[in-house]
């Protein structure tokens, strides 16, 4: 009796570290961080929020971006339809903090966050197979300060650059000289479409 119920407790527990592993790739709550990174036009659903998707990261690489939402308290605009988010690891965003001689997220006024979360933000849906080209196009971030200037590789060599997503701020001179790249495109939430971004916008 002992010896069965000890399979039986161990089959619960493969059963359960499986389902664990499959609904992790269900939900795309995995991406890869590093330029081997394929990118790949929008077609997994998350089946959850970008709001949901940070939440699901707090523990792992988003922290203070998390941290950050619920203290400027923009939990509904991460749940609004038809944005582009742009996101930024824990190291980046202390980088963006730093660089705005912010020393960490609770020094920081709502205003001040709201500020910085909204301009990784823009109204509509930009993928590497919607509203994107080599062509660089200006958007305005939902801060209505910082513009965001977007294309898709220009100098594609292979099949998987095709998709290569590439974004940063429009500097005073009206000139993008250099830009930053994703590291994981078109990351499906239901309410939009998420990019993770190498580094913070300069």
């Amino acid at each position: 009796m002992k010896k069965i119920l000890k399979k039986t407790a161990y089959l619960l527990i493969i059963i359960a570290l499986t389902f664990s592993m499959q609904s992790c790739e269900i939900f795309g709550l995995e991406y890869q961080t590093d330029f081997i990174n394929t990118p790949a036009p929008a077609k997994t659903e998350l089946g959850i929020s970008a709001y949901k998707f940070i939440e699901s990261r707090k523990n792992i690489d988003m922290a203070l971006t998390f941290e950050a939402i619920e203290k400027a308290e923009l939990k509904s605009l991460y749940e609004t339809d038809s944005l582009t988010f742009f996101l930024i690891n824990d190291v980046s965003f202390a980088d963006l903090l730093a660089s705005k001689k912010i020393s960490s997220v609770a020094a920081a006024t709502k205003g001040e966050l709201q500020t910085l979360l909204k301009g990784y933000i823009v109204k509509g849906i930009y993928t590497s197979t919607k509203n994107l080209s080599t062509t660089p196009i200006v958007v305005m971030s939902e801060n209505g300060v910082n513009k965001i200037q977007m294309r898709l590789e220009p100098k594609a060599t292979s099949n998987q650059d095709l998709h290569k997503i590439q974004a940063n701020y429009v500097p005073a001179s009206g000139v993008v000289t250099k830009y930053n790249t994703v590291i994981s495109s078109n990351i499906k939430p239901t309410n939009g479409i998420i990019h993770i971004l190498y580094s913070k916008f300069y």
